[in-house]
């Protein structure tokens, strides 16, 4: 029902901002809102009073209060209102892939290595749709980001993952770049104790949300322990 009326889902209007494209000065809205609310309220007070003392409590307040909503959305359609959103424009924006390349994507999982997998993912097709759609940078992850050109250079040798610090090193790039998303595969064995606040804040500062892809098992078994 919300759609058929204004035309896109509710959703759409709580990511996006509401803005006026005119080019008449806003304050000239308000203004002739204002005005046209308190010229309604003298005509309904002098019609009401001498004439029809019905017409004065709720039902001049409801009368006055229609009249002025159609007056401010009379005036409001004079500034064409509409909605803002961002949205990543094809081949204009750039995705980062950030593939993890730690040892411990070497551990296998169902018979095949985190690493393997996350490979196989990357072709058998998800690569192909990104760059259908945008440009696609792929990163290898350890004690930071580096560039790379093809997910077969992973080796799964990399002695520490530093999340955090490759993510701000991206939210850097961001800066020169038209960075719109990055795409995070990972086992999520941090070294460091993951991202920090200040990381946090650049990201949501740059609007450069962060997509996870997790390889490897959600609990780790049972371990033996000696006393």
């Amino acid at each position: 029902m919300f759609q058929l009326f204004f035309k896109y889902p509710g959703s759409v209007f709580a990511k996006g901002s509401f803005v006026l494209l005119g080019s008449w000065p806003h304050w000239i809205l308000w203004t002739g809102i204002v005005c046209a609310a308190g010229l309604f309220a003298v005509l309904l007070w002098r019609a009401g009073t001498p004439l029809r003392p019905s017409m004065r409590g709720l039902r001049a307040m409801c009368l006055w209060g229609l009249q002025s909503a159609l007056v401010a959305i009379l005036l409001l359609l004079l500034w064409q209102p509409a909605i803002s959103i961002t949205s990543l424009k094809p081949q204009q924006n750039i995705v980062a892939v950030v593939i993890d390349d730690s040892e411990s994507m070497a551990l296998k999982d169902a018979g095949a290595s985190r690493q393997e997998q996350a490979v196989k993912l990357l072709d058998s097709g998800l690569l192909k749709e990104l760059a259908n759609r945008f440009q696609v940078r792929l990163y290898r992850l350890g004690a930071g980001v580096e560039r790379i050109h093809d997910p077969h250079e992973l080796c799964a040798m990399q002695p520490a993952t530093q999340i955090g610090k490759g993510l701000g090193q991206l939210a850097d790039e961001a800066a020169t770049l038209p960075i719109g998303a990055v795409v995070l595969m990972s086992d999520g064995a941090d070294n460091t104790g993951g991202v920090d606040r200040e990381t946090m804040s650049e990201l949501r500062r740059r609007r450069l949300p962060v997509n996870t892809v997790g390889f490897g098992r959600e609990q780790l078994t049972n371990d033996v322990e000696l006393d």
